[in-house]
């Protein structure tokens, strides 16, 4: 019932013809204006002494203690040290405002209210102790102030205070000692039990505790197998939220809070997006379509930039800074990118001046990443796909998915790609239950097939150079980027598994471009490669086997037994 919503919960409800006989729970503030034939007041001896710590809230009025005005008007004191008259203030408004509160509760009540009463060590600070103490032990009548602390140090003071505020009071007040036994209590206690003492055993629990959910990453998972020590997010309800991994624990040329540049908090990711999928009548695959449900990204004018010549833009590449805040601005700029035209000179500006970049020149940036959306991406089935010209709904940026896991091996998933594509790390056994979060970059569709795109801002040397195929491929195996390619795939895989109508893996499904933004050039006549880019797609047999792997333990039995 907590969790069902509004309407669903009061459906939920059982109730009473009256709520006459029920005993209900309420706080002070609750109660105002409320009565009820009986209270009960069971931390009425419950307080603490107010404090007055800069910055101070007080009031000044004609018989304030911290100065005198006409009129009552709120202060505000932003002073580092407190002023002794307004802090003395701060605790008398605190003090008659607890004293309003007993008084709202106390008159709830239309035959009796009940008050549990003693000698606590913070008598003295509630309000009803100070009311106590103002009794004058010579005329029963309250007066300003004796000390609380006369009541609360001396048992007897206190007995004496309760007993002239039931004299003053004749017939209204009653006094009940908890402490002394009952005449039951005092008859059971004379006849001694003759039955055989009997010493409580504990019960034998045999119940095997299931291990709970885990949310953990992609990061997380190579983390340990690198043998780091990684805290995952914890059990599922409750956890902190994760952001978009941005290359922030790889660079060869080691930057990051010594690139040189003052550290700033790192650009918020946009609001993920959803993914919403279009289909002709006929269901034809060349007429497939995805609407891209994306959160308002604020457009900007065009300025029609164009991509500045090939020396200023590699030394723009090598230029610009690494590490994380840079791999975030880059992708931030990507993410807002209208691949329709060319980069907003505003847009790069601006989410540079956001990083921390702003004495880097945008014109140089836009180029540079006008001349990666140029460039043809070569596929693995060898079709060549340009960027340039993709519509808003068949592209989905930072597409947030959840992949649910039950018992997990993670060497066992690291050994399966590791049959297709090599990976330098090898994970330790585990077993786990619960989700495996990421975001995709970009999932985008070209001519009825399907892929996934990851920008990497990684700096692997100064020039071209070193961006070879060589290069790429011991990126891709030394930071497991092959094993992030394989999990996305997975991912769309499932997605479009239960979208598409007529689904089909080697049809549908084009791979998924691995893009190092450094060292991306356009491919040459007859290259089968696109320079910079790692273009892959898993055989159906590895997608299913992973799709196996995270279904849980049975489904890998059956996958051994069919190798």
């Amino acid at each position: 019932q907590a969790s069902a919503d509004g309407a669903a919960r009061e459906a939920l409800e059982l109730r009473l013809d009256s709520d006459e006989n029920l005993v209900r729970i309420l706080t002070v503030h609750k109660s105002k204006g409320l009565e009820f034939p009986f209270v009960f007041l069971p931390f009425a001896w419950q307080g603490r002494k107010p404090k007055a710590e800069p910055p101070l809230l007080h009031h000044i009025g004609p018989d304030s203690l911290s100065g005198l005005s006409p009129h009552w008007q709120a202060v505000l004191e932003l002073g580092e040290r407190a002023d002794e008259r307004a802090a003395a203030q701060v605790v008398h408004e605190a003090e008659t405002e607890s004293v309003r509160r007993l008084y709202v509760a106390l008159t709830r009540a239309e035959q009796r209210c009940y008050l549990l009463w003693g000698p606590a060590r913070t008598i003295g600070e509630t309000p009803l102790g100070r009311l106590l103490a103002a009794f004058d032990d010579s005329t029963g009548a309250p007066e300003p102030a004796a000390t609380p602390r006369t009541v609360v140090d001396d048992p007897f003071a206190l007995a004496g205070a309760i007993e002239r505020w039931r004299d003053a009071a004749p017939g209204e007040v009653d006094i009940v000692d908890c402490d002394a036994p009952t005449p039951t209590q005092a008859a059971a206690a004379v006849v001694p039990s003759t039955a055989p003492e009997r010493l409580p055993q504990a019960r034998d629990f045999d119940v095997e505790i299931g291990r709970p959910w885990i949310r953990t990453s992609f990061s997380a998972i190579v983390a340990r197998a690198s043998g780091q020590q990684v805290a995952d997010a914890g059990p599922v309800a409750g956890e902190t939220e994760p952001q978009p991994d941005r290359d922030q624990h790889v660079d060869a040329l080691g930057a990051g809070p010594g690139d040189g540049f003052p550290e700033r908090a790192p650009v918020p990711a946009s609001a993920p997006a959803q993914l919403e999928l279009r289909f002709d009548e006929d269901g034809s695959d060349d007429e497939v379509r995805a609407d891209a449900v994306l959160a308002d990204r604020g457009d900007s004018g065009r300025l029609g930039l164009r991509a500045g010549d090939e020396a200023h833009e590699r030394d723009i590449r090598a230029g610009f800074p690494a590490g994380a805040r840079a791999g975030a601005c880059l992708h931030a700029i990507l993410e807002h990118a209208d691949f329709q035209a060319p980069l907003d000179r505003d847009l790069v500006a601006g989410q540079m001046q956001r990083a921390g970049f702003g004495e880097f020149d945008a014109g140089a940036v836009a180029g540079w990443l006008d001349a990666v959306i140029d460039t043809p991406l070569i596929a693995p089935d060898g079709r060549r796909v340009v960027l340039r010209g993709l519509r808003a709904p068949a592209v989905v940026r930072e597409m947030d998915f959840h992949l649910s896991a039950r018992g997990i091996d993670e060497r066992e998933l690291f050994e399966a790609v590791a049959a297709e594509y090599p990976l330098d790390a090898r994970a330790p056994r585990s077993a786990w239950d619960g989700l495996l979060r990421g975001f995709v970059d970009m999932v985008f569709e070209r001519n009825g097939r399907w892929y996934v795109l990851d920008w990497k801002s990684n700096r692997l040397g100064d020039d071209a150079a070193a961006y070879t195929e060589g290069a790429i491929d011991a990126a891709m195996s030394a930071h497991a980027y092959s094993l992030q390619a394989c999990l996305y795939l997975l991912v769309l895989h499932r997605l479009l598994r239960q979208r598409l109508p007529g689904y089909d893996w080697d049809r549908h499904v084009g791979g998924a471009f691995w893009v190092f933004l450094r060292g991306v050039r356009a491919p040459a006549r007859g290259q089968r490669r696109t320079p910079g880019v790692h273009a892959s797609k898993p055989s159906r047999a590895l997608i299913e086997r992973l799709d196996r792997l995270f279904q849980g333990a049975l489904d890998r039995a059956h996958d051994r037994a069919g190798r």
